[in-house]
């Protein structure tokens, strides 16, 4: 969907309901090379009406730590700091369904972030990808869920973060 298409959707859908007191998140934004300037765009659009948002929505999908708290660090400030953030889709990935992240590695990983995270006072709450036993070309690490439905390792590790 285009920012433009996005924009007025937003208009006519979401900021009646900020006006009215909602607190309402942007598009989730993903941490590909044209999330920030699909945001930008989309802001600017919103914003020349009367328009905006009360926190911000990222996604990410990567492999290292670094790479996350980078993401998130650099989006929060180039978007706008004094907006807290929802982190609304995460996992390490290396986009490889055949070869993925180890399973220690993976549940390490998890472990980190919710500790880092919760550190945060900017971040309001977040989200791990991974509530389904099928998680694609994510990795199969990254599942909650076994194929019975019960909780997984990272399931477990998330679960008390």
């Amino acid at each position: 969907m285009s920012p433009d298409e996005a924009a007025n959707l937003w208009m006519d859908h979401m900021e009646p309901l900020r006006r009215s007191g909602i607190r309402v998140g942007s598009p989730g934004m993903s941490n590909a090379p044209q999330g920030m300037p699909w945001m930008r765009s989309f802001l600017s659009n919103i914003r020349s009406r009367g328009g905006d948002v009360d926190f911000w929505c990222l996604h990410w999908y990567g492999e290292t730590l670094g790479q996350f708290y980078d993401y998130i660090w650099s989006t929060h400030h180039q978007l706008d700091a004094s907006k807290p953030v929802w982190i609304t889709e995460w996992a390490p990935s290396n986009w490889d369904e055949g070869r993925p992240l180890e399973k220690g590695y993976v549940e390490g990983f998890v472990r980190d972030a919710c500790k880092y995270l919760d550190g945060l006072e900017w971040v309001e709450r977040y989200c791990f990808f991974g509530a389904m036993n099928n998680t694609g070309t994510v990795g199969r690490h990254a599942a909650m869920l076994d194929n019975e439905g019960r909780l997984t390792e990272v399931g477990r590790i998330y679960m008390h973060c």
